[in-house]
């Protein structure tokens, strides 16, 4: 390497290290230049005077010249830069900020005439430039500087045809001459993205990324600059999500989603190397359903407020965003009401914000109670007789019982819930001998609920009250001899103690079939029966006259809990409730 070249090379790189404190007073947004990755001197520096380290630049005094003439004085001061001359021949050999073109002569003003011992190769140093001020016919005027003078002032020379011979360079190898219409500033970036490939756009130009060191984007301009990432890319076969664009340099975020243009202004305080990311994150796969217990994972649910089958298909979602489901309920499916009771990351909000940080399916879970209006309740009406009335059996096998219950709201007093027996399917009638139907609205409200019992979740269905106006039977009602206090009415007392532990006496009476006939016998029974109306005792099964007896009921073999006594004499039907309490 000669010692001129050497020493461009050197001068170069540390006039671009100093460059603020030698010329602080300059506006580096002027700074001329182009960005190779790793190498900060291929770019144009100027001063405001000729002398460079006691020596001036030919090349970058030519090249200054000409911005000067394009876009006025480089920060308002005279025209002069040093730039390294390995570098030079890039301005027409690879930039395109130049055309070169043979010299024959010809010249117009701001040509720069080079003197070039290899002018095709873009490594090889110049030996010399000059701008070309004015011309005539058969001379050229030119002025210069060599940094191999000792002195520090611009030369002017005039040459000459035939040649246009130079005294110490010779005729001129070339002309290269400002491409008007391009880039004056070839500033460069680095854009990347989070995971190291995909591809970005820059100024709508797609740049496909490979490693963590980015891609270089060069010859841009000075002013703004839109990047763009695209919503979703891959890193091999795992989606990822736009997040945001960063300057890693200043370490501030420059757009983040829904916004994928983040917009650069380029000077020189960061065309030289400014480093972009278009940050993404993973997206995770969400998929929805339900479960019903012995039906499976049909039905519907809600998600981000629209309505899905379930299993519902995938929803992507990405790291840091939320999607939002709801379960709906109740579903009903053969005869079974189905209500939500859990998610299964716990949660018991039907209505929930879900947060993933992997691949997931989120199930609702339910429990299932017969549907009360699944049995077609109706009553039989018949003025002034016991109340009938009949249901048909769920459609569901697995509701297998079903509990009669009775509350009478007497005198504006709702009493308590009774229930007065348990039957199996296939029953699907009752008739309480307690109540007969009456024509107005001034006797007892009479409620009854036919509550069925689902086994395969040992539920029930929820309260479904039937309501008919009724009143005592006249066989209710006390009649007694006044003179003989014989007995007229049947009767079915509670039994006494209540709880008991383990006896307890039951009393009842016995009135005849006809009044005329007060001997007749009777068939009376007196049973006991559990909660699921199985039979656990008969106290009384015997033709009996009528009149007033007890019986002792001894539960001593049975367990705690509570258990129903029905007596039946004739027509006349009885049920009550008693509490084993041990």
């Amino acid at each position: 390497m000669n010692s001129i070249k050497l020493f461009n090379l050197l001068f170069a790189l540390f006039f671009l290290l100093f460059l603020g404190e030698v010329f602080p007073q300059c506006d580096p947004t002027d700074c001329l230049g182009y960005y190779q990755n790793n190498n900060s001197n291929a770019r144009i520096l100027h001063s405001h005077n000729t002398e460079l380290g006691g020596k001036g630049n030919c090349i970058g005094f030519a090249i200054a010249s000409t911005q000067q003439s394009y876009i006025g004085f480089i920060c308002g001061e005279p025209k002069s830069i040093a730039i390294g001359e390995a570098y030079a021949k890039n301005y027409w050999m690879d930039w395109g900020f130049y055309s070169k073109y043979d010299f024959t002569g010809g010249a117009a003003s701001d040509d720069i005439l080079i003197w070039d011992p290899e002018p095709n190769n873009i490594n090889y140093p110049l030996r010399h430039a000059a701008v070309v001020t004015s011309t005539g016919s058969g001379w050229i005027d030119i002025e210069w500087i060599d940094a191999s003078l000792s002195d520090d002032s611009v030369h002017h020379t005039t040459l000459f045809s035939p040649n246009y011979s130079d005294p110490t360079y010779g005729t001129p190898s070339y002309i290269v001459r400002l491409n008007y219409g391009s880039k004056t500033y070839g500033y460069a970036v680095t854009v990347k993205t989070s995971f190291n490939g995909g591809s970005v756009k820059v100024d709508g130009v797609n740049y496909n990324i490979n490693g963590s060191s980015g891609t270089l984007v060069s010859n841009l301009s000075r002013g703004e600059h839109d990047l763009y990432a695209d919503e979703t890319q891959y890193n091999g076969s795992e989606p990822l999500g736009y997040k945001e664009w960063r300057d890693i340099i200043y370490r501030e975020q420059l757009a983040s989603y829904p916004y994928h243009t983040a917009t650069i202004t380029l000077s020189s305080s960061n065309g030289f190397g400014g480093q972009y990311t278009a940050n993404y994150v993973p997206i995770y796969q969400i998929n929805f359903q339900n479960n019903f217990v012995n039906v499976g994972s049909g039905g519907v649910i809600n998600v981000n407020g629209s309505q899905y089958d379930s299993p519902t298909g995938t929803f992507p979602v990405k790291e840091g965003n939320s999607i939002t489901a709801s379960a709906i309920g109740p579903q009903t499916f053969n005869g079974i009401n189905y209500s939500f009771d859990h998610w299964s990351d716990g949660s018991t909000s039907s209505a929930k914000t879900f947060y993933s940080s992997s691949n997931i399916t989120y199930t609702a879970y339910f429990i299932g109670c017969p549907d009360p209006s699944a049995i077609n309740f109706g009553f039989d009406y018949i003025a002034d007789n016991p109340i009938k009335f009949h249901w048909t059996d769920n459609p569901n096998t697995a509701v297998t019982q079903y509990q009669i219950w009775r509350k009478v709201k007497h005198n504006g007093v709702m009493g308590s819930p009774v229930l007065l027996t348990t039957v199996g399917r296939g029953v699907q009638t009752y008739t309480d001998y307690d109540y007969v139907f009456t024509d107005g609205y001034t006797d007892d409200l009479v409620m009854y609920d036919v509550r069925q019992y689902y086994s395969i979740e040992n539920t029930y269905s929820p309260e479904y009250w039937h309501v008919e106006f009724g009143g005592l039977p006249p066989l209710n009602k006390i009649q007694v001899n006044k003179n003989t206090k014989e007995i007229r009415n049947y009767a079915f007392e509670q039994n006494y103690p209540n709880p008991f532990n383990p006896t307890t006496t039951i009393k009842y009476s016995i009135a005849p079939p006809n009044l005329t006939k007060e001997e007749t016998l009777q068939n009376v029974t007196l049973k006991v029966y559990d909660v699921l109306g199985r039979e656990v005792a008969t106290l009384v099964n015997e033709e009996k006259s009528p009149g007033n007896y007890e019986v002792k009921f001894d539960a001593s073999k049975l367990a705690s809990g509570v258990y129903f006594y029905r007596l039946t004499a004739g027509n006349f039907v009885s049920t009550k409730k008693m509490v084993l309490l041990r």
